[in-house]
């Protein structure tokens, strides 16, 4: 497998992550963690039930598989539950992806992912799952794929039809595969995974839409990285460290055993992350204790200290890529 790493944090992107709070977020998690009362004592990629805790977020805990290195969460709200949210949350969308603010940015953050892929595709057809806004299948299309993007939220798919001119597949990817026997060459997941009470069957699935030597694209947050670390640090961790909504983080190891258990194998990782402005965040929030740092300094040279991270696999996303090896 080959490994790349790095991707360049631009100062409009910097700036709107410095600003950006995630209150609604916060609170979410915490109502939600008070409803959480569906035990999950078994890992969801192996279904080992040995772990050992790794720290504890809005009352619930995530544990660590002694298997498979996986991370998850020991207690969550229902399947039926999860659906419903996704589907019909209008809180959830509007506050994540479907908003007009973050319209034209979040295409651009996906922009580099694409063309990451197109290094590894021999196909055009592109199947996207978790599409959201229709920001990654917009961008998909402009870079000459035909591609169908599929999203169970009601008010996303209103939002990529309204404002990108996008209609997008209403239904799990199960129905999905049930209704289209359509080989794919690609296909997607941009951040989906970690949501997903059943990930292998997603897998499993995906392995079965795509055609001979077709690959899968999965980025998912990384949850060794120098963010878990500094989020854990704080009385309100946000982004990754969501229970309610990320049920389940991967490591490198849980992210390449549940492909390999899925008839896939691994070609590319690309890691990199926005580790260092949640360092930099957290040190303004404490800045009396870090008065000796250069604040200004240490966010000039923001971009070198993500490469050091990135290299070292401590970047809080990774994109990695897998063919298809089993399956018809």
């Amino acid at each position: 497998m080959k490994y790349f790493f790095g991707k360049k944090l631009t100062d409009d992107f910097i700036k709107v992550k410095l600003a950006s709070e995630n209150k609604e977020m916060v609170k979410s998690a915490r109502s939600f963690a008070k409803i959480s009362n569906l035990k999950q004592n078994y890992c969801f990629i192996c279904g080992s039930k040995k772990a050992r805790k790794e720290c504890t977020c809005y009352t619930i805990n995530y544990l660590r598989c002694l298997k498979c290195n996986h991370v998850y969460v020991d207690r969550r709200i229902s399947d039926k539950d999860i659906t419903k949210y996704y589907s019909k949350n209008k809180n959830y969308s509007l506050t994540t992806y479907a908003n007009k603010t973050d319209l034209k940015l979040r295409e651009k953050i996906v922009l580099p992912k694409i063309q990451f892929v197109k290094k590894f595709s021999k196909g055009k057809n592109w199947l996207d799952v978790g599409s959201a806004d229709g920001s990654a299948v917009s961008a998909i299309s402009k870079n000459d794929f035909h591609v169908q993007g599929i999203e169970i939220s009601e008010n996303s798919r209103k939002f990529a039809k309204k404002f990108r001119n996008i209609d997008i597949y209403p239904k799990p990817l199960a129905q999905f595969f049930k209704e289209n026997k359509k080989k794919w060459n690609i296909i997607s997941f941009f951040g989906v995974l970690e949501h997903l009470p059943e990930p292998m069957t997603a897998l499993k699935i995906s392995n079965k839409l795509l055609s001979k030597n077709g690959i899968i694209v999965i980025a998912v947050p990384n949850y060794d990285s120098i963010s878990t670390d500094v989020l854990k640090l704080t009385q309100t961790p946000n982004r990754h460290l969501i229970p309610y909504s990320h049920i389940m983080l991967f490591s490198k190891d849980s992210l390449e055993y549940s492909l390999t258990k899925s008839g896939f194998r691994p070609i590319a990782l690309w890691c990199y992350g926005m580790d260092t402005i949640e360092l930099f965040k957290h040190i303004k929030i404490h800045k009396k204790i870090f008065s000796k740092i250069k604040i200004n300094e240490l966010f000039k040279n923001i971009n070198e200290l993500q490469k050091i991270f990135d290299s070292l696999l401590r970047g809080d996303e990774f994109l990695i890529i897998a063919k298809k090896i089993q399956g018809k």
